[in-house]
């Protein structure tokens, strides 16, 4: 498993296969089937299963009275990620021009452009 911290700093092996996005705090059983999908659809589209996080979670930028002490840092979620299967962890950078992406600016520049993502595993309570 590969960690990176900029979307410039991973390498073409690890795009152009499936892709999860979300804060993963915890890595419980919910993110242990989602990880399995995730790796049944790399397999489909003969690509990497790559997980994009954020780091800090957004809430802490949004509403920092509301942020909820983190349950394990990047790194951390990282080796379970790793220990899953995934290929690669992206923890990337939260800051204000992020979150100010819209929706589809995000999913063109992050999704579409610099990770080439074939395939998207989500869970059910998932959006931008």
């Amino acid at each position: 498993m590969e960690f990176f911290r900029q979307l410039t700093d991973v390498p073409e092996q690890f795009t152009a296969g499936a892709l999860s996005i979300g804060n993963f705090d915890g890595v419980h059983r919910g993110h242990a089937r989602l990880v399995g999908r995730l790796k049944e659809l790399a397999k489909q589209v003969g690509g990497p299963s790559v997980v994009l996080t954020f780091d800090p979670h957004p809430v802490r930028l949004l509403r920092p009275d509301q942020a909820p002490p983190p349950l394990t840092w990047a790194e951390r979620k990282a080796e379970l990620l790793g220990q899953l299967g995934v290929d690669a962890v992206i923890a990337y950078p939260t800051n204000r021009g992020l979150l100010e992406k819209s929706p589809e600016e995000f999913f063109r520049t992050i999704v579409r452009d610099h990770l080439r993502a074939r395939a998207i595993a989500e869970g059910p309570n998932f959006h931008f």
